[in-house]
């Protein structure tokens, strides 16, 4: 698979605000557990992480049927680092507002914030998904076999306290 356009990185990061929405409001609606079930950090990041994730699935789908990916091992590697940084992102981002200027205030403004967060961390996320298409990654398996362990235990997290809140302020609402 070539790399892709400043363009399709765009589009990419929209999408996932998109789906990355559908995950935090779908909780409201649906009352599934693969959705935010409350306003805590914590379940943002896992919005974040179950809507890359989704992601990865339907560019996997919609690349195999046009047969546009010519290694696999490559394609997965850069999507499960993507994935994975998301969350990431999405606390240091957020946790840097409050370092630097505390509760962003009024509620419009502090809303306009995690929209611009979460959009820059999916233009990250996806660049970064972009440039690792040309690391060599069949030449280290070791680190293929990192991301997909990394990527297991974020899973089994996100679904673990979904169902046992663990009482720490992440894991909580203000």
């Amino acid at each position: 698979m070539e790399k892709r356009s400043a363009v399709y990185i765009l589009l990419k990061a929209l999408i996932f605000l998109g789906v990355y929405s559908a995950f935090h409001f779908g909780g409201d609606v649906l009352r599934l557990p693969v959705f935010t079930v409350s306003e805590s950090p914590w379940e943002h990041f896992k919005a974040g992480f179950y809507a890359a994730s989704l992601l990865v699935i339907l560019e996997a789908l919609r690349l195999g049927i046009k047969r546009e990916v010519f290694s696999w091992g490559r394609f997965f590697t850069s999507r499960l680092t993507g994935v994975l940084i998301i969350p990431v992102l999405l606390f240091l981002l957020f946790y840097l507002s409050v370092a630097l200027w505390g509760k962003i205030i009024p509620a419009w403004l502090g809303i306009a914030y995690a929209v611009a967060i979460t959009l820059l961390s999916g233009l990250t996320a996806a660049y970064v998904e972009n440039e690792l298409l040309d690391f060599r990654w069949e030449h280290k398996p070791i680190l293929l076999l990192l991301a997909v362990i990394v990527y297991i235990i974020a899973l089994y997290l996100f679904i673990q306290f979904t169902y046992h809140v663990p009482y720490y302020p992440m894991f909580t609402e203000r």
